[in-house]
């Protein structure tokens, strides 16, 4: 017989409760970082992913770098005007960058367990 109206629970018996409606726009800093963020032509902008975060939604209306290293000797570059969602897995902190002065609006989304 299967039941209805619960969720799955882990090992030690927590419920699984998938990413839902909840989300903050400020990061994880001692000083947040609130969202929207301007960020100025060629400067560094570092992101501190919240503890439980599961998601991070980028959208920007310029192209911007992103890159888990200040050095941006290795990056990937977000589209101006498409939301990007990156999963944050280990993720603690990431970096964005741009070669104009671009406003970058930045939210994560929340797993409850």
């Amino acid at each position: 017989m299967k039941q209805l109206g619960s969720f799955i629970r882990t090992l030690v018996g927590k419920e699984i409760v998938p990413v839902g409606n909840n989300f903050s726009c400020a990061d994880g800093a001692d000083a947040a970082i609130l969202s929207p963020k301007t960020i100025l032509a060629a400067a560094t902008q570092l992101i501190t992913v919240p503890t439980n975060a599961a998601e991070v939604v980028i959208n920007c209306d310029d192209d911007v770098q992103i890159c888990k290293n200040a050095d941006f000797t290795e990056y990937d570059r977000l589209p101006a005007g498409i939301p990007t969602t990156i999963q944050t897995g280990k993720l603690d902190s990431l970096y964005l960058k741009n070669a104009n002065a671009a406003s970058i609006v930045v939210y994560f989304r929340f797993v409850t367990l």
